[in-house]
C-alpha cells in the first residue's frame, strides 16, 4: 500500500524548488519508490472544490495511478486556497486504499509574502491596481505620490487581507479529523537566514522520501519568478494610466521576456522614503501577530526567529498606520515634482532595458 503526501505548494513559499526535486526523483530509481504529479489544469482543483462528479472521478484515476509507487505526492499552488479540494483528495485516497496521508506546506512572513505577491503577479493585475488606487483616493490620499507596491501594501493593511497560516492549519486539521486512515499535518516557515537547499532537505526528511544527500545536491534550488521593480512599477503605472495597449508586455504573459529584461536592471528601485515603507511592512506583519503566535505554538516554532518585526512600534493598529500614511501624504505633496521626476527616471531606465532586450 502507498502513502500519500499532499504538498500545499504556495508558489511564494518555495513550491517550485520542491516540485523540481520531485520530478527528478520520479525519473530516478529510488528506495522507497516515488510518484509525483502537479495537478493540472488548475481548473481541476476549482472543480474538486465544488465536489464536481467528473473532477472527483479524474482525481480518483490520478491517485490510483500514483499508488503504484511507495510514496505518492500531489502538489499545486492553488490547493492553498481550496480546503474542500484538499478534503476531497483525502477522501478519495481513503477509497483507493492509501495507508496514510501527510499534508505539508511552508509559510513565510506576511510582509515578505505581500511584496513577493506583488512582484510576481499583482503588478499586472488591472483589477487590483485600480482597487488600490481607489482605496487611497477614498482615504483622501494622493495615490499618484505612492508607488504601486506601496499602494498594494496599504490596501492589504486597510483591508486586513493576507495569508492567515494558523487559520489554514485549523481548517486542514478539520479535514484530517474526518479521515478513517492516519492523516497528519506538518508545516514550517521558510527561513531567510538558511540556504535555499534547506527546504529540500527538510521536505525529504519530513516526508521520509529517502533521497540521499548526493541526490539532493544535484537538485539545486529553483527561484520563484520575480522581476525587477523597475519593470513591475513601470508596467503597473502603464496599466493604471491606460497605456496598456501601447506597452509591449501584456498582463499575465511574457514571463520569460520579463525575466530577461530584469537581468539588465537593479532588483529594487530607489524608494521615496525607505523608512516609511519599512514601517508600513512592520504594521502589516503585526496584523497577524496573534495568529502567527498561535501557529508557532502549534508547530513548536520559535516566533521571535521567524515572525517578529523586532520593533514594538509596529502595532498593526488602524489609527497608527492611518496617521503614518496621513503624515507621509502631506510630506509628499510638498515634493510632488521631485517624486514625479523620480518616476520618470524609473520608467526611462525600464524602457531602455526593454528596448535592449527586444
Amino acid at each position: 500500500m502507498s502513502d500519500l503526501i499532499i504538498h500545499i505548494g504556495a508558489a511564494k513559499c518555495g513550491s517550485s524548488s520542491v516540485q523540481a526535486m520531485l520530478r527528478k526523483a520520479c525519473r530516478t530509481s529510488t528506495e522507497p519508490t516515488i510518484s509525483f504529479i502537479r495537478l493540472k489544469p488548475a481548473d481541476l482543483i476549482t472543480r474538486l472544490n465544488r465536489s464536481d462528479r467528473n473532477a472527483l472521478q479524474t482525481c480518483k484515476s490520478i491517485l490510483k495511478e500514483l499508488a503504484k509507487a511507495d510514496i505518492a505526492v500531489v502538489s499545486h499552488e492553488y490547493l492553498e486556497k481550496n480546503d474542500v479540494a484538499v478534503y476531497n483528495i483525502c477522501r478519495i485516497a481513503e477509497q483507493v486504499r492509501y495507508q496514510s496521508i501527510l499534508i505539508i506546506g511552508y509559510t513565510r512572513r506576511q510582509d515578505d509574502w505581500r511584496r513577493s505577491n506583488f512582484n510576481q503577479w499583482n503588478f499586472r493585475n488591472t483589477k487590483q491596481l485600480k482597487r488600490a488606487a481607489e482605496v487611497l483616493q477614498k482615504e483622501g490620499w494622493q495615490w499618484e505620490l505612492f508607488s504601486a507596491y506601496e499602494r498594494w501594501l496599504i490596501t492589504g493593511l486597510i483591508s486586513k487581507e493576507g495569508p492567515d497560516w494558523n487559520d489554514q492549519i485549523k481548517q486542514l486539521h478539520l479535514n484530517c479529523d474526518s479521515m478513517q486512515i492516519p492523516c497528519s499535518i506538518t508545516s514550517s516557515p521558510l527561513s531567510m537566514s538558511k540556504k535555499p537547499e534547506y527546504l529540500l532537505q527538510h521536505f525529504n526528511q519530513t516526508c521520509k522520501l529517502g533521497l540521499s544527500a548526493a541526490f539532493l545536491e544535484t537538485c539545486g534550488s529553483s527561484k520563484n519568478i520575480s522581476f525587477s521593480e523597475y519593470i513591475t512599477e513601470t508596467i503597473a503605472e502603464s496599466i493604471l494610466l491606460g497605456e496598456g495597449n501601447q506597452f509591449p508586455i501584456k498582463p499575465h504573459q511574457q514571463n520569460g521576456l520579463l525575466k530577461r529584461i530584469s537581468a539588465h536592471l537593479p532588483r529594487r528601485t530607489p524608494q521615496t522614503n525607505p523608512d516609511f515603507t519599512a514601517t508600513l511592512e512592520g504594521h502589516y506583519l503585526a496584523l497577524f501577530k496573534a495568529s502567527n503566535q498561535a501557529y508557532c505554538d502549534q508547530m513548536k516554532i520559535n516566533f521571535e526567529e521567524f515572525f517578529s518585526s523586532g520593533d514594538a512600534s509596529h502595532t498593526g493598529t488602524h489609527s497608527d498606520f492611518i496617521s503614518l500614511i496621513d503624515q507621509e501624504n502631506k510630506r509628499r505633496q510638498q515634493h510632488t515634482m521631485e517624486i514625479f521626476e523620480s518616476r520618470a527616471i524609473i520608467k526611462a531606465v525600464a524602457t531602455r532595458a526593454i528596448l535592449q532586450t527586444l
